[in-house]
């Protein structure tokens, strides 16, 4: 690969692959690297001292971890205790981040808050793009997308294969919405009557953009405008005085959606607007709640309307002059299959009924009944291909991925 790619422009570091543990063999792969091209870094992920690589890489690093990494102290579970004072020094990759399984990912704004803080943190790699549901049918013909164990196999992942920001057919999920909204390179940013753009971008300033405003009240828009926003050079910033806007019932004044568009040159060499990707920020609109008096007795309780609570618990104990027991407020998260993977001990992947003995419905559902796959799409592969098996590698145990082989020694 090195010998057939070297002459590449695009090429900016060799990786010596993916989640196959660490020791001599890789050792001296990277010492060939750098003997044949030592301009261009040497990634490895396993390589957590450090020891024959150039960039510090690491799958699925907390928050708080790589503070820690960036600031020399913390340690890794498969490292020499004291080694992130020395890889602080060297740039640091997520070469993996924000599986996006089932309803995920989150944290999306803190990650994005140390890439542009941290100055080690060069950014990650979203795992993954798109979901490798296979289109095929039940045996009454209903078409779904299905994945592992669905075709016979007894090896498999299950729905490990279905963790990208698209659905097998293509249909963007929300998270890739949010993941383009926080990642882009210009920034707005709401506060004290004006707005802040930042430039993130590493070349080229923000004259190619159009900053328009729009003022909406209940979904409907009551005013727009454009910003005049002087070119922001190259990781500079700007702050503005945000329009005055007329009050109307309901309005709370403030702009719903400041965010740039590209400029594009249609007929006639006339700019127009470009839809952007994502709206950036959201201002706060909506009708004003009516104030209800509320009474405070001498009792401990406090009066809404017909409703009394008690006043220590918040419990609701008499309604429309009736004595009542509850209801009580109980909050439950649904565990999503991360969750679950994380926290169940791993079990026999192996099915005893063949697949015509199971019936899914014709929506079959992406992974712990998150998500949907549309099925009026074109094929996400090719028919005339068999499916592909993944087999599982281990017990593994770093979260969360599964299947983890453990360290070479």
């Amino acid at each position: 690969m090195v010998e057939r790619d070297k002459n590449h422009p695009s090429i900016v570091a060799w990786s010596l692959g993916n989640e196959a543990g660490t020791g001599r063999n890789t050792a001296a792969m990277a010492a060939w690297v750098h003997r044949r091209d030592p301009e261009r870094p040497v990634h490895y992920e396993p390589d957590y001292e450090g020891r024959y690589t150039d960039i510090v890489s690491r799958m699925y690093e907390t928050v708080e971890g790589m503070e820690d990494m960036a600031a020399g102290t913390g340690n890794h579970h498969e490292a020499t205790p004291g080694r992130n004072a020395v890889l602080a020094g060297r740039p640091m990759i997520l070469c993996e981040y924000e599986h996006a399984m089932g309803n995920g990912a989150g944290a999306l704004l803190e990650y994005e808050r140390l890439f542009d803080t941290l100055p080690q943190w060069h950014g990650g790699f979203v795992w993954e793009w798109r979901d490798h549901g296979l289109r095929t049918t039940t045996p009454d013909g209903v078409e779904f997308f299905g994945y592992g164990g669905d075709f016979g196999e007894v090896v498999h992942d299950g729905s490990f294969v279905c963790d990208g920001m698209l659905l097998s057919d293509g249909t963007p999920t929300p998270m890739l919405a949010e993941f383009a909204a926080v990642t882009t390179p210009v920034k707005l940013r709401l506060g004290d009557g004006q707005v802040t753009i930042e430039n993130h971008r590493h070349d080229g300033d923000t004259s190619d953009l159009l900053f328009r405003w729009i003022d909406e009240l209940d979904g409907r828009v009551i005013g727009r405008g454009d910003l005049a926003v002087p070119p922001v050079a190259p990781g500079g910033e700007t702050s503005l005085p945000l329009p005055s806007f007329a009050p109307h019932d309901g309005s709370c004044g403030a702009p719903s959606r400041p965010s740039p568009s590209r400029r594009r040159r249609g007929r006639g060499g006339a700019p127009r607007l470009a839809r952007p990707a994502a709206p950036l920020l959201r201002g706060r609109l909506g009708r004003q709640a009516a104030r209800r008096p509320v009474a405070r007795d001498g009792r401990g309780t406090i009066t809404f309307g017909q409703a009394t609570f008690d006043a220590r618990t918040g419990d609701l104990v008499r309604m429309a002059g009736r004595e009542v027991n509850g209801p009580r407020l109980e909050l439950w998260r649904a565990p999503p299959r991360m969750t679950r993977s994380a926290t169940s001990p791993p079990t026999s992947t192996s099915r005893p009924s063949p697949p015509a003995a199971r019936e899914p419905p014709p929506h079959r559902r992406r992974s712990s009944g998150v998500r949907r796959a549309s099925t009026g799409c074109s094929a996400a592969s090719s028919p005339s291909r068999p499916p592909q098996v993944a087999s599982s590698c281990g017990t593994g145990t770093r979260p969360p991925r599964p299947g983890r082989p453990s360290r070479l020694s």
